[in-house]
């Protein structure tokens, strides 16, 4: 197969990738590029090097209410600060090495430094083991993840279509190494990405909207299903259900890399 090189994209950003690297065989190759189109083209998503996305959830139990503020910058990573009933924050961030957390239970503490100054301990602060920053990582870098499987020792396999709740997906399986086995299905109607499976968690994007010229997900649902062989049936376990609805996306904010870097005390 011949190797045709494109500068590209990286998330949520892109870089330069190898339009039939990314793809193991002619179908997934077809099926990758419809879908680089379908979300706005190689053009509008290199002008993106930031991105800033406010989300809050339907999910409300006992008067709590989850929000999250996430940031992504180019090729160094992302900082998820999320929040219960507008207090309590937990940050999340991932970068290129690690995965680490801190969980405060105080309100109107809105940053790293706020919660560390506050805390006074090393302890609030802890890595997030390998199967969660790998998750985290690969899901917050869709679909940059998908456009440069050469540098990230990506397989694809295209699995031909599937039936989900009498909708007609075309399936991309994903292998990664020291994560658990990825399904991707995007939609036969319009080539975006609606639903990613990792183990028995089935992540699906919907509300598909146009910003600036390239196109988000403005709802995430996160289901956890029996097993891969009921996907078809949609057979969830609701006990385990949650929704985001994204409220607005910011593209090329000013975002200091140093969120992304683990703190020291």
């Amino acid at each position: 197969m011949k190797q045709k090189v494109h500068s590209y994209i990286y998330l949520l950003l892109f870089i330069g990738l190898n339009t039939s690297s990314f793809a193991t065989d002619i179908p997934a190759d077809s099926l990758i590029n419809k879908y680089i189109k379908a979300i706005g083209g190689v053009e509008n998503w290199e002008k993106i090097k930031t991105i800033r996305i406010l989300k809050h959830s339907n999910f409300s139990t006992d008067n709590l209410l989850l929000w999250s503020n996430t940031e992504l910058v180019r090729d160094k990573g992302m900082q998820i600060a999320s929040y219960i009933n507008e207090g309590v924050p937990t940050i999340k961030a991932i970068n290129n090495e690690e995965g680490w957390k801190i969980v405060n239970g105080h309100r109107d503490m809105n940053t790293k430094e706020e919660i560390l100054w506050h805390s006074g301990q090393s302890s609030q602060i802890s890595t997030l083991p390998d199967s969660t920053y790998q998750e985290l990582k690969f899901i917050s870098s869709i679909p940059w993840k998908l456009f440069d499987v050469a540098k990230h020792n990506i397989r694809l396999s295209y699995k031909g279509t599937i039936e989900i709740n009498d909708e007609v997906f075309e399936q991309l399986d994903v292998k990664m190494k020291g994560m658990k086995a990825i399904s991707c299905f995007f939609s036969t109607k319009d080539a975006y990405l609606e639903k990613v499976l990792i183990g028995r968690k089935l992540i699906t994007f919907s509300d598909f909207k146009v910003v600036e010229g390239v196109v988000f997900p403005f709802r995430e649902s996160i289901r956890f299903i029996k097993n891969k062989s009921s996907l078809s049936r949609y057979e969830v376990t609701r006990i385990s259900t949650i929704d985001f609805i994204t409220d607005k996306v910011i593209l090329n904010p000013k975002i200091a890399n140093e969120n992304m870097v683990k703190p020291t005390n």
